[in-house]
């Protein structure tokens, strides 16, 4: 079975991938659980991509005119659209940004104990 990357996920969820591919990623998803797993997590970054304004003008018009097509997708855009208005009014403008990944993920690193090396 060849390898899917995101690009073509994503152009699949654009309506930019040849019909030919399309019907091949299709069946290869009806039969493959991780491909589908993947395709899922393309879909979630691609909505999250629009909703940020990190898509081009092209993929934007291609993702309200492709991938908009049906109501589910309209409602999951539009969970997550709620998701994202409801995290941005819960964070407090008073607080500092985290300076690394590990203070989001963590908090203070000091208060973490890996095998007891530290403290």
């Amino acid at each position: 079975m060849p390898i899917i990357n995101d690009q073509k996920l994503k152009a699949y969820f654009l309506g930019t991938l040849a019909a030919e591919e399309t019907a091949r990623l299709e069946e290869e998803c009806a039969n493959d659980a991780k491909l589908t797993e993947q395709a899922n997590i393309v879909e979630s970054e691609l909505a999250d991509d629009f909703l940020r304004g990190n898509l081009t003008a092209p993929e934007c018009r291609s993702f309200e005119e492709n991938y908009l097509i049906t109501e589910a997708r309209r409602e999951k855009l539009q969970f997550a659209q709620n998701l994202w208005k409801v995290t941005n009014e819960n964070q407090t403008a008073d607080l500092p940004a985290p300076s690394s990944i590990w203070q989001t993920l963590f908090g203070n690193p000091r208060r973490l104990a890996f095998g007891g090396l530290l403290a």
